[in-house]
């Protein structure tokens, strides 16, 4: 019986994560529509710095970088441990924190990018979910499932 409630949970969460994806479209064509420029002197562009490192790093909190492997997962008041993890095939599930702000989400035997800042992680460029850590755990909000994980030493 559990091993049925733990694949339909699976399912679900997997149905559920799939509509979180987005489809790409190309932005039309732009066409310039200004007139011709006569002889006239333009003003010197103004130099800009971008520093685009070093403001994600500000967002990205050092103690959160690491490898967190899942220990338990809830949905609707039913939380599977370890053991029902393993029995249906979710053990391997983990989050990837680098340092850069970039990680992987490997759910459902499938590797997926991920970029972060401090309690967001944003999967598919498009969908955001809530992490809190306390400690070497970390409980990522998928929407309504919740993932708890271990980091690895």
């Amino acid at each position: 019986m559990k091993k049925k409630i733990a694949a339909l949970i699976i399912i679900t969460a997997a149905l559920s994560l799939a509509a979180c994806g987005k489809k790409e479209i190309p932005a039309p064509p732009t066409v310039d529509v200004s007139a011709p420029a006569e002889d006239k002197e333009e003003p010197a562009a103004e130099e800009t710095k971008e520093e685009p490192a070093e403001e994600k790093s500000a967002n990205i909190d050092p103690e959160d970088v690491g490898k967190y492997m899942i220990s338990e997962y809830t949905v609707e008041k039913t939380t599977l441990d370890l053991d029902a993890l393993k029995a249906s095939g979710m053990d391997k599930t983990y989050l990837e924190l680098k340092e850069d702000g970039t990680g992987t989400l490997f759910l459902y035997d499938k590797a997926e990018p991920i970029t972060w800042e401090k309690g967001v992680v944003t999967i598919f460029e498009t969908s955001e979910y809530t992490y809190k850590r306390d400690g070497d755990t970390l409980v990522l909000n998928m929407q309504g499932p919740e993932y708890t994980m271990i980091r690895e030493k």
